[in-house]
């Protein structure tokens, strides 16, 4: 139940991620801005994920990791909506930072909340199992994109519905019951 909630919440900041760096300089280049600006973004991206992974790190033992993860896939979301229109150096440097904060601390998020949520003795197997599906459908979403693009519908739908998903998720996550497992002593 909660796994299979929080992959679905998931999924929406792997899908956009991926879809931001396969098509993200070309859309960038299709509202005006150049090449390397559209570079420069995908090199901020990079940078800025390590303040969500600096934000988890500082407050993960203060604060729930899944009511911070319901944050960065908030941020995320807030990414996808300002990319659409990001007219000038200054929005494209928030599409960056939100995009980047946003994976980059999600990232984390998951794993300590599967951690947490879950115990030690299965985490191998469910981190490995929510990379896979994320990575999967991340892989999905970009020649989707691509197609609709192709079909003359650009990108802003897909960017819109990422930031929808997100928004949903965000929620979602922030709802969520931790849930209640039994602790094996000597197996934590």
């Amino acid at each position: 139940g909660s796994f299979w909630l929080m992959m679905v919440c998931h999924m929406g900041v792997g899908c956009g991620y991926m879809l931001f760096l396969g098509h993200g300089v070309v859309h960038l280049m299709d509202i005006g801005h150049t090449r390397d600006a559209g570079s420069w973004a995908i090199s901020l991206i990079a940078l800025t994920s390590l303040i969500g992974k600096g934000i988890i790190a500082v407050l993960g033992d203060r604060i729930e990791p899944r009511r911070i993860w319901a944050g960065f896939v908030a941020i995320f979301g807030v990414g996808m909506i300002l990319a659409v229109h990001a007219g000038n150096t200054y929005v494209l440097a928030a599409v960056a930072a939100c995009i980047g904060i946003g994976f980059g601390g999600g990232v984390v998020c998951i794993a300590t909340v599967l951690s947490n949520y879950y115990g030690t003795r299965v985490f191998a197997s469910l981190i490995g199992l929510s990379l896979a599906i994320t990575t999967t459908m991340g892989a999905v979403a970009p020649y989707v994109a691509g197609r609709l693009y192709d079909g003359g519908y650009g990108y802003q739908g897909v960017f819109y519905a990422l930031a929808v998903w997100c928004g949903a998720g965000a929620l979602v996550l922030f709802a969520m019951k931790i849930p209640v497992r039994k602790i094996d002593p000597g197996t934590e």
